[in-house]
C-alpha cells in the first residue's frame, strides 16, 4: 500500500503540473492577444496585474508605442489640416506628393483643375492626370534638380488645358518624411487669348490684303498705261477702285465697332425704349432696298411690349445687321419678318429676324457668330460682306444680358433670334 500512495502522490503532483502550466499557458495567450488587440487598434488597454512580469513590462512599452504611433498620427494630422487650410484659399493650384507619387493633399483649385473638383488625395498621381512632360519634370524634381518653372500642355477628359509649374523638395517636420511640393498655375485662358489673337490677326491680314491687292493693281495700271487706256477702261478700273475702298471702310469700321464694345463695355448708354420702334424704324430704312413688288420687309409686334431700359443705337446695330444678312444672303427672298415680342415668364423681350431665303447648312450654323466666318466666302466677299455683322450682333446682346440664337433648314430660310432682359444688366467682359 505504501508503494501505490506514493504512486498516487506522484501522480497527483504531476497532473498539478500540467494543470498549471496549461494555465499559464492560457492566461500568457490571453494576454499577448489582448497586447495585439489593442495595437491593432491603436488604443491604450488595461492588463490584469497577475500578469507575468515580462509581459507587464512588454504590455507597457508596447501601449507606450501606440500612443507614441497615435500621437504621432494626430500631430501629421495636424499639420496636414493646418496646410489644407492654409492652401484652401489660394487660388493657385497647389499639390503635395510622397516619395511613392501618392497624393497627399490638393487644394481646391487644385481639384478644380486636375478632378472636376473631385477628391484626389490619397491617389497616385498618374492615375489622376496623364502627361508624360509633368510626370518627367515631378521626377526630376524629386531627384534634387533644381528646375525653372516649366509650362505643360495637358489634354484629359475630352478638354485641353495649359499650366505653369514650379516644384520644390521639403522635408516634413513631424516625421522626416521627404514630400514634394508643386505649385501649378492654370494659364489655359492665356493660351486661349493667345491663340484668338493670332487667328485674329491672320484673319484680317488676309482680309485687308485682298481689297489693298485690287486697289493697288488696278491704281497702278491706271498711273503706268494712263495714256493707252481708253476712257471706258478707265472707267471700269476707277469703278473697281472705289468699290474696294468701301469694302476697305466697311471693314475697318466693324473692327473699330468690335473693339470698342470688347474694351469698353461700359460705352453701352441705357435708357427707355421700345424695341418695337426700333424695328418700325429698320423697317422704313430698308423698305426701298427691295427690289421687285414681290419681295416685302414687315413687321410683326406684340400688343403689350413695354418700354426697357437699352442702348437703342445698338439693338437698332442689331437689327440692321440681320436685316443686311438677309439680304446679302438670303438669295431670292420673298419675305423678311421683324418680330418683337414679350415673354412674361422668363421677363424677356422677344426679337427675331425672319426670311424665307436659300437656308444655312447645320455645319455651317454653329460657327456662324465666329469672327470672319463665312458659309460661302467667295459670294460674301462679292457682296461687301466683313465676317464680322452677327460677331457684332452676339457682342451687343450679350453686353445687354441677352443671348442670340438661329434656326435655319435648307430651301426654307433662316431665323435669327435674340432676347433682351427686362431688368437689364450691363454685363461686364
Amino acid at each position: 500500500m505504501g508503494g501505490q500512495a506514493i504512486w498516487v502522490l506522484i501522480s497527483g503532483i504531476l497532473a498539478t503540473g500540467v494543470f498549471w502550466f496549461w494555465w499559464q499557458r492560457r492566461s500568457l495567450l490571453r494576454q499577448v492577444d489582448q497586447l495585439c488587440s489593442a495595437i491593432d487598434s491603436r488604443r491604450n488597454s488595461l492588463l490584469s496585474r497577475r500578469a507575468h512580469p515580462s509581459i507587464q513590462r512588454l504590455f507597457s512599452i508596447a501601449v507606450q508605442l501606440v500612443e507614441d504611433h497615435t500621437q504621432s498620427n494626430q500631430a501629421k494630422s495636424d499639420h496636414l489640416t493646418q496646410i489644407e487650410t492654409t492652401f484652401g484659399n489660394i487660388q493657385e493650384a497647389v499639390l503635395i506628393l510622397n516619395a511613392s507619387n501618392y497624393i497627399v493633399l490638393a487644394n481646391q483649385s487644385a481639384r478644380d483643375l486636375l478632378a472636376a473638383g473631385r477628391s484626389v488625395n490619397g491617389r497616385r498621381l498618374e492615375r489622376v492626370l496623364r502627361s508624360a512632360s509633368f510626370l518627367d519634370y515631378v521626377n526630376r524634381v524629386k531627384a534634387g534638380q533644381k528646375l525653372p518653372r516649366q509650362e505643360v500642355e495637358v489634354s484629359q477628359d475630352k478638354r485641353q488645358f495649359w499650366f505653369e509649374v514650379s516644384g520644390t523638395v521639403v522635408t516634413n517636420a513631424v516625421d522626416d518624411e521627404r514630400i514634394t511640393l508643386f505649385v501649378l498655375h492654370d494659364i489655359t485662358r492665356l493660351r486661349q487669348l493667345e491663340k484668338m489673337r493670332k487667328e485674329f490677326v491672320a484673319n484680317v491680314s488676309h482680309e485687308l490684303r485682298t481689297p489693298l491687292t485690287v486697289i493697288k493693281g488696278y491704281s497702278d495700271t491706271l498711273v503706268e498705261d494712263h495714256d493707252s487706256l481708253d476712257a471706258e477702261a478707265r472707267g471700269r478700273f476707277l469703278e473697281k477702285i472705289q468699290k474696294n475702298v468701301e469694302r476697305l471702310h466697311l471693314l475697318i469700321e466693324d473692327l473699330l465697332t468690335i473693339s470698342r464694345l470688347e474694351s469698353n463695355p461700359e460705352h453701352v448708354r441705357r435708357s427707355l425704349a421700345n424695341p418695337a420702334d426700333i424695328a418700325r424704324e429698320i423697317q422704313d430704312t430698308f423698305q426701298r432696298r427691295l427690289e421687285n413688288e414681290n419681295q416685302s420687309i414687315e413687321v410683326d409686334v406684340g400688343s403689350d411690349v413695354p418700354d426697357v431700359m437699352i442702348d437703342a443705337v445698338k439693338v437698332s446695330q442689331v437689327f440692321e445687321n440681320l436685316v443686311e444678312n438677309a439680304f446679302r444672303y438670303a438669295g431670292e427672298f420673298k419675305r423678311i419678318v421683324l418680330s418683337v415680342s414679350l415673354d412674361r415668364e422668363r421677363s424677356l423681350i422677344v426679337c427675331s429676324v425672319a426670311d424665307d431665303g436659300v437656308g444655312i447648312p447645320e455645319q455651317d450654323q454653329s460657327h456662324l457668330f465666329e469672327r470672319f466666318y463665312r458659309v460661302d466666302k467667295g459670294r460674301s466677299r462679292d457682296r461687301g460682306g466683313t465676317g464680322l455683322g452677327l460677331s457684332i450682333v452676339k457682342h451687343i446682346v450679350q453686353l445687354h444680358g441677352g443671348q442670340v440664337s438661329l434656326d435655319s433648314e435648307l430651301g426654307k430660310g433662316s431665323t435669327f433670334t435674340f432676347t433682351l432682359p427686362l431688368e437689364q444688366q450691363l454685363v461686364h467682359h
